[in-house]
């Protein structure tokens, strides 16, 4: 009876790494969305937008895709634009032009303009120290480009942060529940 309750237990363990949601998705991104250009918009607005009034940069995080690596596959961070005014375009249809201009910034910033007021950056390497300033550009639906609005971005943090996440932390707790609960399950038939 105790080998099939842990053939069973190690059964339904791989299957829970097989099938399950995290490891589905493993080594994906999500990645920021491309700001489109109104072809209609260009041929009568020469305005741009006016200057962003805040962007504010999160802290630095570790990726928790997991299986990508044993750190979790790098770091991520977030620009958080309080979007400008616009004479034509509504504020939820901006896009923002991102540029280093000083420093080292060891992310991928899109060549291109992105859309959204939450831009995701993303970085294969692990935790770096870097110090970097950036320039963020408003984007009309005309492409009209309005003036920059400069944030400061580092991090002081260096090598592999390990969270639960990032080593496959739910495939291990669901492994230590099924090993009690097969434990339990032999204890209750040995007192009956």
């Amino acid at each position: 009876m105790m080998q099939l309750d842990l053939r069973t237990t190690l059964l339904m363990a791989a299957a829970l790494l097989v099938l399950d949601e995290g490891d589905a998705r493993a080594c994906t991104t999500l990645d920021n969305f491309p700001h489109s250009i109104d072809e209609a918009k260009a041929a009568v607005d020469d305005t741009p937008p006016g200057e962003i009034p805040a962007v504010d940069a999160s802290e630095v995080n570790e990726s928790t895709q997991v299986g990508c690596d044993q750190c979790g596959g790098g770091m991520h961070m977030t620009l958080d634009i309080t979007p400008p005014v616009d004479d034509r375009t509504p504020s939820d249809e901006l896009g923002y032009e991102i540029e280093v201009v000083d420093g080292e910034f060891p992310f991928f910033v899109p060549d291109e303009a992105v859309a959204g007021t939450a831009i995701i950056l993303r970085s294969e390497f692990d935790y770096r120290v870097f110090s970097a300033t950036l320039e963020v550009r408003p984007v009309d639906r005309a492409g009209n480009v309005g003036p920059g609005t400069r944030v400061e971005v580092r991090n002081t943090l260096r090598g592999c942060n390990m969270s639960l996440g990032s080593g496959g932390g739910e495939a291990w707790l669901a492994i230590l529940a099924l090993q009690w609960l097969a434990r339990r399950r032999r204890l209750m038939a040995s007192a009956a």
